[in-house]
């Protein structure tokens, strides 16, 4: 019996603790440089999602037939089980992986703006995790552009591409933010690798 048929709901929690732990190695060790590369990478997977997913059987077909922690799984509701084959939700861990590193980039562009604007030498804003607007619409697009998935899964009973929604609540929230604050041209020029080494070396 697989980990999407019914009676493996402990076996699924077991591939979700295997997940998350992949993505939190994943996140703490990965991040993006700029913000050219993180909206490439983003484009790139949301154009990749929406062809395999809409167009071609290929990302269904993955996501339930192949049983490994690749992907989260949530039991549907018990009212709208008895017509499906597949009785769990899924949300790949890509989904998380690669909107957590654009989220993460915008973290440390935080950090950057707060140092640029207290440059005393022993402050260190790397080590204060309070968050700010970055920090704070990105989480709030990525949630958004989450909930708008499982509502169209709901709503059409058919599988969806999360990236779809997700990538471009995250980009046109994270440049209006910027755009509004006058710093677009800063968050363009900005270097996430090497305000995550400074980062580290604060935190080590």
């Amino acid at each position: 019996m697989g980990l999407g048929e019914v009676g493996d709901g402990g076996l699924a929690t077991l591939n979700n603790i295997i997940g998350w732990g992949i993505c939190l190695q994943t996140l703490g060790t990965l991040t993006f440089s700029s913000f050219q590369s993180a909206a490439t990478l983003l484009v790139g997977l949301f154009a990749y999602d929406v062809i395999f997913t809409f167009f071609t059987p290929v990302m269904v077909t993955v996501a339930t037939k192949i049983e490994a922690p690749i992907k989260f799984e949530y039991p549907i509701l018990t009212d709208a089980m008895n017509n499906l084959a597949y009785h769990f939700s899924i949300l790949g861990l890509g989904d998380v992986v690669i909107p957590g590193l654009f989220v993460g980039f915008l973290y440390s562009f935080e950090r950057f703006l707060a140092s640029e604007a207290n440059p005393a030498p022993n402050s260190s804003p790397a080590l204060n995790p309070k968050p700010g607007p970055y920090l704070t619409t990105g989480l709030g697009a990525y949630a958004t552009g989450l909930g708008l998935t499982f509502a169209a899964n709901r709503i059409t009973g058919a599988g969806q591409p999360a990236l779809f929604y997700i990538v471009p609540c995250l980009m046109l929230a994270t440049l209006g933010l910027a755009q509004s604050r006058g710093e677009l041209k800063t968050l363009l020029s900005f270097d996430g690798k090497e305000q995550y080494d400074k980062d580290q070396a604060a935190q080590g």
